[in-house]
C-alpha cells in the first residue's frame, strides 16, 4: 500500500505507467481532476510506487508522501491514527 492509502497494484496511475498506457494516464488525469481536484497532466502522473527513493510519481507535490516518511508512518491511516503498525 502506498503512503497515500492506495494500492499501488488497483492504482490507475501505476497501473498505465506500468504499461506505458496514454489512454489510461489521460482518463486517471480527468477522474483525478473531477474527485480530487488535483489538476496533474497525464504525462505527469506516471508513477512508479512512493516507496521507491528515486522513480516517478504521480504526484511530486503530493502532501502525504514526505509527512509519511518524515514521521515513520506506513500510509495516512497511520497517521490519522497515530501508529506506526
Amino acid at each position: 500500500m502506498g503512503h497515500c492509502g492506495y494500492k499501488c497494484e488497483f492504482c490507475p496511475a501505476h497501473q498505465a505507467a506500468k504499461k506505458e498506457d496514454p489512454e489510461g494516464l489521460a482518463k486517471c488525469s480527468v477522474v483525478w481532476k473531477q474527485i480530487l481536484g488535483r489538476n496533474i497532466q497525464p504525462e505527469q502522473l506516471k508513477c512508479d510506487g512512493c516507496y521507491m527513493e528515486s522513480g516517478r510519481k504521480a504526484d511530486p507535490n503530493c502532501p502525504v508522501r514526505p509527512c509519511c516518511r518524515q514521521k515513520g508512518f506506513l500510509h495516512e491511516w497511520h497517521m490519522k491514527h497515530n501508529t506506526k503498525t
